[in-house]
C-alpha cells in the first residue's frame, strides 16, 4: 500500500465523523420540526377555538332574539279571533282575514322565509297570498303531476307530519325540503290552538331556510358545526349531516366524541368539530417553511463549525502525517484516539529513555566501582554520589544470578531493595547475558549483621546463587566482584586449554555488549581481561585473545610466535585494539546513519499486548522482547514492575499458568499444554506450576474434573 492510500485510509475517521455530524444535524431538524409544529397546532386550534367561542355567543343571541320573535308571534294570533277555529267556522270564509294578518307578520319576522298557518281541522295551510290544503303543501311529492302543484311545496318526512296528530304542546321541530330539491331548511310548528288530551287544532308555521343559518352562523374553515334545538337536531354545516338528519339517522359518531366544542342558550345549541387532517394540510406549508428555514440555518451553522475544524484540524492532520502509520485493524482509525496512544507512548518513552540514559550512565560509574577506580576524595567518587550511587557505604558485597526467572522471587527482594531495622540497603544491578544479572550491595550496618542478611537472601544453598564475602571500603570492591566470578574459572593444566578455563562472565558481558553496541560494558569487560592476564597461561592468554576477536567479528588469525615472544604486554595492547576497533566501528555506523529498526511503541498497553500475543512463542523471552523494544531486560524489567507492581518474569508465568489451567480443565494432556505454552520441555512446566500453585498439574487437572462431575 503506497502512502497516499495508507494516509487516506487514516484519515477515514475524521470524514466518517463529519458524514456522522451532517446526518445528525436532522434530528434537532425533526425535533425543531415536530415543536413548531405542536406549538403552531396547538396556537392555531387555541385561537379557533376562541374566535368561535365568540362566534357562537354572538349566534346564540341572535338566534334567541329571533326565535323569541316567533314565540311573541304566535302569543299575539293566539288572541286574534280570526285565527280561532270557531270564528272560521261561524263566517264560512277566512282566507282574506288570515291572509292580511299573516302579511303583516312577515315584515317583521324576515328571519323567517315563511310564516303559515296550519289549521288540522280544516286540513287548510294559509300563506301571506294563498291557500294550500296540507296534501299540497306537505307531501310535493305524491301530488307532483296535481294541477295544484306549487314550486315552493314542502317536503315532510312521514313520521315528521304524524307529529301534527300527537298530543303535546311542544314545538314541533323538523327538516323540510322544497319540491324542486332546490333548498331545504327548518319547519317549526308552534301549537296555537290545544286542548287537554287531545292533539292541537292548528299550529304556526314559522319556515327557517338553510341560508339564513349558515349566514347568521358562518362556520369557519375546518369547522362543522351542529345546530339543535332543545336537542333536536334541525342544521349543520355539512351537508352530508343535513341530509342524514333529514333521513332520521341522526348524527354522526364523531359528534358524540369528547373535545368537541359546545355552547348553549335557553335551549338553542351549537356543537362545533374542528377538523384536524385540515388543520394540518393548513399547517404543513408553514411548517415546511420553518423547517426549511432551520434546516438552511442549521446548515451553514455546520459549514462554518467544519470549515473551523478543518482549519483548527490542520495542525493534528500535519502532526498525524509525520506519525508512523497505526497497524492495520481492518476499519477507519480514530485519529485523535490514535494521537493520544501516540502522545502517550512519546511521554512513556521519553520518560523510558531518561531512565535508560540515567541507568546506563549509573552503569557506567558501577563499572568504575567494580574495577576499584572509585575512592573517596577523587573527582569520580564526586561523581558516583552526584548520580546517586552511594559509594559513600561502609560495606559492600556482590551477588551473582545465573537464571532470575527461576529464582524470581529472590530477584524480586534484591531489586525492591532489601531492608534491615529499618534502613535500606542500596542495591545496583548489572545484566549480563540471557537471565544472568550481578548485583552490588552497599550498606552501613554492621559486618556481621550485613553477613546475616545477605545469608538469608540466599538461604537454601541455591547453586544457581553466589554470594561474595563483605568488603570494607569502596575501593575493595572488586575483591567481592572477583569472588564472585572467579569460581566459573576451573584451574586447569598449562597443556588444558578448555572453554571452562575462559572468564566465563566478562565474556558474556562482552557478547551483550556488542550485541547492543554498549561501549562502556564492552570497555568494562575488556578492562577486566586485560586485569586477569596475569594469572593465565600462555595458551589460555592466545585463547582468549582469540575469542574475544571472534566475538567482535574479527576472524584474523594470530601471528604464530614462541610463548616467551607473547608477553602480558603484548595482550594488553591487542585488547586496547579491539577496544578502539569498537569506538572507531560505533562512530561509523552513527556517522553513515544507518537505518535502524523500527521497535514497537514502549508504553504499558502496547507492552501488554505484545506479551499476549507471543507469550506462547516457544523462543519467547524476556531478552528478546528487550531487544524488540529497543532496551535492555533490567530496564525492561524494572519499567514493568514500576508500571504494574509486579516483576515482568511472574506476570509471564501467571499469564502462562492461567492459560494452562483452562486447558487442563478441558481434559488436555499435559505434554500437549507444555507443548502449546511454549514450554522447553513438560518437566520445566510442571516445576513452573507447581512452584506457582503448590500442586503438579496432573492434580489440577483431577480436581477440575472431579468439581465438574459433582456438578453434573
Amino acid at each position: 500500500m503506497n502512502k497516499q492510500e495508507r494516509k487516506a485510509r487514516r484519515h477515514t475517521f475524521r470524514y466518517r465523523n463529519t458524514l456522522i455530524l451532517t446526518l445528525l444535524m436532522l434530528v434537532p431538524v425533526a425535533i425543531v420540526t415536530a415543536v413548531n409544529f405542536f406549538i403552531l397546532y396547538t396556537n392555531h386550534i387555541d385561537t379557533l377555538q376562541n374566535d368561535l367561542r365568540l362566534q357562537s355567543e354572538q349566534t346564540l343571541q341572535i338566534l334567541n332574539t329571533n326565535f323569541n320573535s316567533m314565540a311573541k308571534l304566535v302569543s299575539l294570533r293566539r288572541m286574534d279571533t280570526t285565527f280561532s277555529t270557531a270564528s272560521q267556522s261561524k263566517t264560512g270564509t277566512a282566507y282574506f282575514p288570515i291572509i292580511q294578518q299573516l302579511r303583516e307578520d312577515s315584515m317583521w319576522t324576515t328571519f323567517f322565509s315563511s310564516v303559515r298557518y296550519y289549521n288540522r281541522e280544516s286540513g287548510m295551510v294559509y300563506e301571506m297570498n294563498r291557500a294550500q290544503t296540507a296534501d299540497e303543501c306537505f307531501d310535493a311529492q305524491s301530488d307532483r303531476n296535481s294541477a295544484y302543484y306549487r314550486a315552493d311545496s314542502l317536503e315532510l318526512q312521514p313520521w315528521d307530519r304524524k307529529t301534527f296528530g300527537e298530543e303535546g304542546y311542544q314545538i314541533r321541530v323538523m327538516r323540510v325540503r322544497h319540491a324542486e330539491g332546490d333548498d331545504s331548511g327548518v319547519l317549526l310548528a308552534v301549537p296555537l290552538e290545544y286542548r287537554a288530551n287531545s292533539p292541537p287544532l292548528s299550529y304556526m308555521l314559522f319556515i327557517v331556510s338553510d341560508q339564513m343559518l349558515e349566514n347568521q352562523i358562518g362556520a369557519l374553515e375546518g369547522t362543522t358545526c351542529v345546530l339543535s334545538y332543545f336537542d333536536t337536531p334541525i342544521y349543520s354545516s355539512d351537508p352530508e349531516i343535513c341530509e342524514q338528519i333529514y333521513e332520521g339517522r341522526g348524527l354522526p359518531a364523531s359528534f358524540q366524541e369528547a373535545g368537541n366544542l359546545s355552547f348553549e342558550l335557553d335551549g338553542i345549541q351549537i356543537d362545533w368539530k374542528i377538523s384536524a387532517d385540515f388543520q394540518i394540510r393548513r399547517l404543513v406549508p408553514t411548517i415546511i417553511l420553518e423547517s426549511v428555514v432551520t434546516f438552511v440555518v442549521m446548515a451553514i451553522g455546520l459549514a462554518l463549525m467544519l470549515y473551523v475544524s478543518r482549519r483548527s484540524y490542520r495542525p493534528i492532520q500535519n502532526l498525524l502525517s509525520k506519525l508512523p502509520p497505526p497497524a492495520e485493524t481492518g476499519g477507519p482509525i480514530d485519529e485523535m484516539k490514535y494521537l493520544d496512544f501516540m502522545l502517550d507512548d512519546f511521554a512513556f518513552s521519553k520518560r523510558f529513555f531518561e531512565e535508560s540514559v540515567q541507568e546506563l550512565r549509573r552503569e557506567k560509574y558501577l563499572f568504575y566501582i567494580l574495577d576499584n577506580q572509585v575512592r573517596p576524595g577523587e573527582a569520580l567518587y564526586q561523581q558516583c554520589l552526584h548520580e546517586g550511587l552511594r559509594v559513600d557505604r561502609k560495606y559492600y558485597a556482590c551477588i551473582l544470578m545465573e537464571d532470575s526467572e527461576k529464582n524470581y522471587e529472590l530477584f524480586d527482594r534484591i531489586t525492591s531493595g532489601p531492608t534491615a531495622e529499618g534502613e535500606l540497603i542500596d542495591t545496583y544491578s548489572l545484566y549480563i547475558l540471557g537471565n544472568k544479572y550481578l548485583f552490588l550491595l552497599a550498606s552501613d550496618l554492621s559486618k556481621e549483621e550485613f553477613s546475616r542478611l545477605l545469608s538469608d537472601l540466599t538461604e537454601g544453598g541455591n547453586e544457581l546463587v553466589r554470594v561474595s564475602e563483605v568488603i570494607e571500603g569502596v575501593e575493595n570492591v572488586r575483591k567481592a566482584y572477583t569472588s564472585v566470578c572467579w569460581p566459573e574459572r576451573q584451574e586447569t593444566n598449562a597443556s588444558e586449554n578448555t572453554a571452562a578455563s575462559y572468564p566465563v562472565v566478562e565474556f558474556q558481558l562482552l557478547q551483550e555488549a556488542v550485541e547492543t553496541s554498549n561501549l562502556d560494558k564492552a570497555e568494562f569487560a575488556l578492562r577486566m581481561l586485560k586485569g586477569d592476564l596475569g594469572a593465565y597461561s600462555s595458551e589460555t592468554r592466545s585463547a582468549v585473545l582469540q575469542h574475544v576477536r571472534s566475538l567482535v567479528g574479527e576472524t584474523e588469525e594470530l601471528p604464530s610466535s614462541s610463548p616467551e615472544e607473547q608477553q602480558g604486554e603484548e595482550y594488553s595492547r591487542a585488547l586496547d585494539d579491539v577496544l578502539r576497533r569498537l569506538a572507531q566501528d560505533g562512530q561509523d555506523t552513527a556517522g553513515a546513519q544507518k537505518e535502524v529498526k523500527k521497535t514497537q511503541p514502549r508504553n504499558l498497553h502496547t507492552i501488554m499486548r505484545y506479551i499476549e500475543e507471543h507469550y506462547t512463542d516457544p523462543t519467547f523471552s524476556i531478552k528478546y522482547m528487550a531487544c524488540v523494544f529497543d532496551t535492555s531486560p533490567s530496564n525492561l524489567s524494572h519499567q514493568f514492575k514500576k508500571l504494574t507492581g509486579k516483576t515482568l518474569s511472574r506476570f509471564i508465568d501467571e499469564l502462562r499458568i492461567s492459560k494452562a489451567e483452562e486447558l487442563l480443565a478441558q481434559g488436555e494432556k499435559i505434554h500437549v499444554v507444555a507443548q502449546k505454552l511454549g514450554y522447553s520441555t513438560t518437566p520445566v512446566f510442571t516445576e513452573t506450576y507447581k512452584r506457582i500453585r503448590g500442586m503438579t498439574p496432573s492434580s489440577y487437572r483431577s480436581q477440575s474434573q472431579q468439581t465438574k462431575e459433582d456438578k453434573d
